[in-house]
């Protein structure tokens, strides 16, 4: 089977560096077995899954003599096995993982989490041995107060930023520290969320509300800031189209969130920005001076709130089961807006291509994400449930899952080709719990 993507330097590396291994046939074997499971009766779905997979696998094989040219979408599973898995439930205090707010993969293999549960960065080698922590809870060099995201700044050197404070530290290719910097601290609101190829950070920030009006729904702004690395401003995207919201009668009073409202959802990789407000508008790529370069229109669209949804909704909203039971409860009213968001959440691959989130509906927590490359859709993936997606390789993914228990364990998993299983849970089941210490899971 040809790889979903040919990006050079992405690549995972060598197979006998993973702590378990499988081999392509045997992931492609087992995910169609599955998929057949649930697609048939228990009765006759073993003898329909074996013909279904030798059928698939010849088809995938006399498609090498097609034109490399043609585009098509291409399906994906996870494989049954993950290629590393980090966590447990007992043992030594660096596998005791809690509220895992990013992470990444070197280029040698190893993985480096953001702990935000300890306030410190850990390293574990390719094989899921814990090599080294990195700082511990303060204010000075190479501590942190709430460290939230992971980005790289050039080979294997990364920035970690806080979620208070605008703070920014360098941690080189070993993990030893290179400097502190409070990049956001002169813009109020800001968080920082990417650096540029040319060594500019990239920040959002909501915009305050200026609403003076009854009890009225309406849309708030968000802007996009480019700082330098003593935190200057040196340009901005401003009043973009972000959250839905309700203002109270009080003059600039609080807000809460429509049900099913849009929200701004951003990523970063070095040659530009991507912005989508969860609308049919579609999801845009600002370039390195803020000018729109990409449009990219999902092939998920935004339906219209009809009586059925809000029913549906109400019904779900009643019994919580749009959060996991350890989850944050949600501050919404009992409104909502003209339609539903067209996609989720949006991530910018580690392959050069942006993947995005299906979007949510009422009952159902999207699990499959496609990937977009030149604006047209040219893979979709569908993950397992509870599973969060930190970052996007050609033929693998890095997130954080979760089981029954809420045992936290971070995995790299590769992708199988197969038909996409389609399964649809609820929140309660299929979503990653909520994470009140660093904030509910949001936009890469």
């Amino acid at each position: 089977m040809r790889p979903a993507y040919s990006g050079e330097g992405f690549a995972l590396p060598t197979r006998s560096c993973a702590s378990r291994d499988a081999e392509p046939f045997d992931d492609f074997f087992l995910a169609t077995l599955r998929w057949g499971l649930v697609r048939v009766g228990m009765r006759y779905s073993l003898v329909v899954s074996v013909a279904i997979a030798v059928l698939l696998q010849t088809a995938c094989g006399s498609s090498e003599g097609q034109d490399s040219s043609e585009t098509r979408v291409r399906t994906y599973v996870l494989s049954s096995t993950p290629e590393v898995s980090i966590g447990s439930v007992t043992g030594d205090e660096p596998y005791l993982l809690h509220n895992v707010s990013d992470a990444t993969l070197q280029s040698d293999g190893s993985i480096v989490i953001v702990h935000c549960g300890g306030a410190d960065v850990r390293y574990f080698g390719c094989d899921g041995t814990h090599l080294r922590t990195v700082g511990r809870r303060g204010q000075g060099p190479g501590e942190f107060q709430i460290p939230q995201r992971v980005f790289r700044l050039g080979g294997d050197t990364l920035a970690v930023t806080e979620l208070l404070g605008g703070r920014v530290t360098t941690l080189g290719p070993d993990g030893t520290v290179e400097g502190t910097a409070p990049v956001g601290a002169q813009v109020r609101g800001a968080a920082i969320i990417g650096r540029l190829d040319n060594g500019v950070f990239v920040a959002r920030r909501s915009d305050r509300d200026t609403t003076i009006a009854p009890v009225t729904a309406y849309r708030r702004t968000a802007s996009l800031l480019l700082l330098d690395e003593s935190g200057a401003v040196l340009d901005s995207a401003v009043g973009l189209p972000a959250w839905d919201a309700m203002t109270s009668s009080r003059e600039r009073g609080p807000t809460l969130g429509l049900r099913l409202s849009r929200a701004a959802v951003f990523a970063v990789d070095g040659s530009g920005i991507y912005y989508g407000g969860q609308d049919s508008t579609g999801i845009t790529k600002y370039g390195a001076s803020l000018e729109p370069t990409t449009e990219v229109s999902p092939i998920t669209v935004a339906e219209p709130v009809t009586d059925e949804v809000r029913a549906a909704f109400d019904a779900m909203e009643a019994d919580r089961a749009h959060m996991p039971p350890d989850g944050i409860i949600g501050s919404t009213v009992d409104a909502y807006p003209e339609y539903m968001p067209a996609f989720r959440d949006i991530v910018a691959g580690r392959d050069g291509r942006l993947w995005v989130e299906d979007p949510e509906r009422p009952g159902v927590h999207p699990l499959t994400w496609t990937a977009y490359e030149d604006g047209a859709a040219v893979a979709r993936v569908e993950l397992p449930p509870r599973f969060f997606a930190f970052e996007f390789g050609p033929d693998w993914v890095l997130g954080a899952t979760y089981d029954e228990m809420t045992v936290e364990r971070i995995q790299l998993r590769r992708f199988v080709e197969a038909p996409l299983p389609g399964v649809q849970l609820p929140p309660r089941d299929a979503m990653p719990p909520g994470q009140p210490r660093c904030g509910a899971w949001a936009s890469r």
